[in-house]
């Protein structure tokens, strides 16, 4: 099954609000633990574990899971929050989110609960009323007023929670009314977190305080209170509410704290400190689990009293250490987080909500429908599990993909409308400055934007949530004809002119745009967001503070994600070091979304040229490159959204065309020096292979002569290294690079050994590498750009191209101008493998792994082709030993 993408997680990267990757693992953890927990219960665990340390340790640890859930609830809720700066934004998107997500997931439930009463339990429906208050999502508030309880030996009572099919939604009474209050208090919260956690604390004493000594209360008051009814308040008290505040306002401090850590320590520093908290707080947690189990197995009823009767201090600590604990774990390196910060757990966490809701539906079956052990013992609880966890989890996925999500979406249209605004920076009477106390130079933002003002809010929005002091935000519309206009007047109604401007042109062009927003751009250093691309929290200081260190430099860059349509990470790139000179050998911009420029710089570089519509920002930043130092910072601080509506995405000649103009205008820059001339070919040659794939063509489809493998894309991007798209580049992907040179290598030889063991080939007739040594230098690439010229793809001796290129005849010249220039290129340094079928002699399942691993590998997949390599190469070298003519060689 394929993990659906979660509207909730796409809406939010769309607006730069992080997503923190634990605190999915969180949620699975806590699902997996609630779960697992009525397993125990149904299956005879908790009965036989009694008072045992087993027993604690059970009735300490799973209950918490509900205490983790509100945590994650009140962290996510409000770190929206916490990144804007306190700003909550309208309501009524809050609200159609909060709906969207919660309710039809909820009724549904509610709808299976009464179908399952229906088909096996007919005398069992409930009343009107009850259905009501479920609908309402005040169940767990009437559990005070008709609440089961025994009285005097009698039962008295009778509503049940989730008809008693699905009884764990008693909590979305918890979170509904936390959904209620929390537009009401956030902006006070922000401003004074601990203060709203102290309240959230004294809360939970006064409501501790009155659950358990309501007749006393009552009576104080001249209020006559029944045995039933404080008998309700002593078993059900917990449940409400505001036995849980805390646990949420653990979680919205938590959100707080991790902005605020986040934006004030350097990566390194703030991932040391989280690394020994959390180490700290394991022996808290480990405390509290005992005494959080102690309570519970010295209660008379620990089931029926869960929560209800646990010592205040053990009430009050658990929430705080547990969420401290969450938060500092979420900011400690990444390669600690990955037990829970992975693919499989995150997938979980997306669909944990339906799990939760329908897993006591499946053991309410297997209890009247399957007869299954319930003995306590091991096999009775793997048993349980077999049935329950598969059963939630396949329900979950469908109810998601098919159900919730398709309504999630549709609610975002109308959310559109109450998108959150970032807040205008305060008015500081001292200079701005940044981290280390040097004063902040301006810094403009440019967005040029043509139709596109559903994503064009997400990128606006990620870049006025920025923390950096002294920032403006300049968006030029190229003659937008939808209601763009009108939303950038929006934005400019509720922002100074300081913060952000809009220019409007006839449509021109991006280019014409840049260079119009650059010349009323009023700050000294310059940075470019696409309209369809956002910012990460913080990249501006961050890159900004790389100029401003060094003033040496010119431009610094981030590494960055690559998201989807939907916003869905699907790929991270980690750039290398930038220099003109290796822009121009690979094809290859190497600086994407989010980098900053030296305005004097970027004047020295001429700006952007109109004549270039794809790939002008690999001249810009060439230019840009010859006047001083670029630096990279590897963290991921953009995200670049790949999409089939995108300008880089058109197929057409004349984008594949300007491949090739590229190279020209590349070589002709001034101060680049006679080294170009060593990379000629090679630039040649990755333009036309990149060109090719922009002209409609493809070199690794079955079937076709030329097959091209990208040899360099697994030095930057966890995708093609065989890594998790949301992860981070790291040092497997040199091993794997290092595998793909191998495998080039070994291919040339097994090539020339079994060309030279042909009687009908010469060794002269081999794979292009070998063509070298029969041609003088330079031979390639002047046969290369002699097909080019011939075709009218690049400009004639006398200047002049051809418009009506046949698309096959530039594909297929594209493809052999690329083979031509291999005589004159380094295969050690190459950017592609490209293998010509005819001189190769290649089988086609060869043929046909090789293209596999090409889309995606995995180390051990080339680790084997590598030794199935060199087990063909012994087997080849031992046949030519025989043939003196053979001179096999990599």
């Amino acid at each position: 099954m394929s993990r659906p993408t979660d509207p909730g997680k796409a809406w939010r990267q769309a607006r730069g609000i992080p997503i923190v990757a634990a605190f999915d693992g969180y949620r699975a953890l806590a699902v997996i633990g609630v779960v697992l927990f009525h397993v125990f219960e149904v299956c005879g665990v908790l009965l036989l574990a009694g008072d045992s340390v087993g027993g604690m340790l059970i009735w300490g640890v799973l209950p918490a899971s509900l205490t983790v859930f509100f945590i994650v609830s009140g962290f996510v809720m409000f770190l929206p929050t916490a990144v804007r700066g306190g700003e909550f934004g309208r309501v009524s998107s809050f609200a159609i989110g909060r709906m969207a997500r919660i309710l039809p997931a909820y009724w549904l439930s509610l709808v299976i609960a009464l179908l399952l009463l229906t088909a096996f339990e007919s005398g069992s429906l409930p009343g009107l009323g009850t259905v009501a208050a479920h609908l309402g999502m005040v169940q767990t508030p009437a559990l005070l007023v008709d609440g089961p309880v025994i009285v005097n030996g009698a039962f008295a009572g009778h509503f049940s929670l989730g008809f008693g099919v699905v009884a764990p939604v008693w909590t979305l009474s918890v979170e509904t009314v936390f959904y209620l209050i929390l537009p009401l208090v956030a902006v006070a919260y922000f401003r004074r977190p601990l203060v709203g956690l102290a309240t959230a604390a004294a809360l939970l004493i006064g409501w501790h305080v009155v659950g358990l000594h309501i007749g006393a209360i009552a009576s104080a008051v001249g209020i006559d209170v029944s045995a039933a009814t404080e008998a309700r308040f002593h078993d059900y008290y917990a449940s409400q509410f505001p036995s849980w505040g805390l646990a949420l306002a653990s979680g919205m401090t938590g959100a707080w704290m991790y902005v605020h850590l986040r934006d004030r320590f350097p990566q390194p520093v703030l991932e040391r400190g989280a690394q020994w908290t959390t180490v700290a707080a394991v022996p808290a947690v480990a405390l509290l689990v005992f005494l959080a189990g102690h309570d519970a197995v010295n209660d008379p009823n620990p089931l029926n009293g869960l929560f209800a009767r646990q010592s205040l201090g053990v009430s009050l600590a658990y929430p705080l250490v547990l969420a401290t604990a969450m938060v500092a774990f979420s900011l400690a390196p990444r390669r600690l987080q990955r037990p829970l910060a992975n693919e499989p757990m995150r997938g979980l966490a997306d669909i944990s909500y339906s799990v939760y809701l329908i897993h006591f539906a499946v053991i309410w079956f297997a209890l009247h429908e399957l007869s299954l052990a319930q003995t306590g013992s091991l096999g009775a609880t793997l048993g349980w599990s077999a049935l329950v966890f598969p059963v939630s989890i396949v329900y979950a996925y469908i109810s998601a993909r098919f159900f919730e999500r398709p309504i999630r979406r549709w609610a975002n249209r109308y959310r559109r409308r109450g998108q959150p605004a970032a807040p205008a920076p305060a008015v500081a009477p001292a200079p701005p400055r940044v981290a280390g106390g040097a004063e902040a130079p301006p810094v403009s933002l440019l967005i040029p934007t043509h139709n596109r003002p559903a994503w064009l809010r997400g990128a606006v929005d990620s870049v006025l949530a920025q923390d950096y002091p002294n920032l403006e935000l300049l968006v030029v519309d190229d003659g937008s004809t939808d209601d763009t206009p009108s939303l950038l007047a929006d934005y400019a109604g509720r922002h100074p002119e300081d913060r952000f401007r809009f220019l409007r042109q006839e449509n021109a062009g991006q280019a014409v745009a840049l260079n119009n927003g650059n010349a009323e751009a009023r700050g000294e250093i310059v940075g470019y967001l696409s309209d369809d691309d956002l910012l990460a929290p913080g990249a501006v200081t961050r890159l900004a503070g790389e100029l401003i260190a060094d003033p040496d430099t010119v431009a610094a860059y981030p590494g960055y994600r690559v998201i989807d349509d939907e916003g869905k990470i699907v790929d991270t790139v980690k750039p290398i070091e930038y220099s003109p000179l290796e822009a121009l050998r690979l094809h290859d911009t190497i600086i994407g979304p989010g980098g900053l420029v030296q305005r004097s710089a970027l004047e020295a570089s001429g700006g952007w040229d109109p004549n270039l519509r794809w790939m002008g920002d690999l001249i810009l930043w060439m230019g840009v490159g010859l006047t001083g130092r670029v630096v990279r910072v590897s963290e991921p601080l953009a995200y670049w959204r790949r999409h089939a509506g995108a300008a880089t995405a058109q197929v057409n000649p004349d984008h594949a065309k300007e491949h090739l103009r590229i190279v020209t205008r590349g070589l002709a820059l001034p101060r680049l020096g006679p080294q170009t001339l060593a990379v000629r070919a090679e630039a040649l040659r990755n333009a036309c292979l990149i060109g090719m794939f922009w002209a409609g063509g493809a070199s690794t489809a079955l079937g076709q002569r030329f097959t091209s493998i990208d040899l360099h894309r697994p030095r930057i991007s966890t995708v093609a290294a065989g890594l998790e798209p949301g992860g981070e580049v790291d040092e497997r992907a040199e091993e794997f690079a290092g595998l793909w040179r191998q495998i080039a290598r070994n291919l040339i030889e097994i090539a020339q050994l079994r060309t030279a063991l042909s009687s009908e080939r010469s060794v002269t007739g081999a794979p292009e590498t070998t063509h070298a040594a029969a041609r003088p230098p330079g031979s390639g690439l002047e046969k290369a750009l002699s097909r080019l010229r011939t075709i009218g793809a690049l400009p004639g001796e006398d200047g002049s191209m051809t418009d009506d290129v046949a698309d096959r005849d530039l594909r297929t010249t594209m493809v052999e101008a690329a083979a031509d220039c291999g005589a004159d290129t380094d295969p050690e340094t190459t950017r592609f493998l490209l293998i010509d079928r005819q001189a190769w002699p290649m089988s086609e399942d060869e043929h046909r792994e090789l293209i596999g691993l090409g889309f995606r590998a995995s180390l051990q997949s080339l680790r084997s082709l590598v030794e199935r390599q060199q087990q063909e190469l012994e087997r080849l070298r031992s046949r030519s030993s025989s043939l003196p003519s053979a001179k096999p060689g990599a």
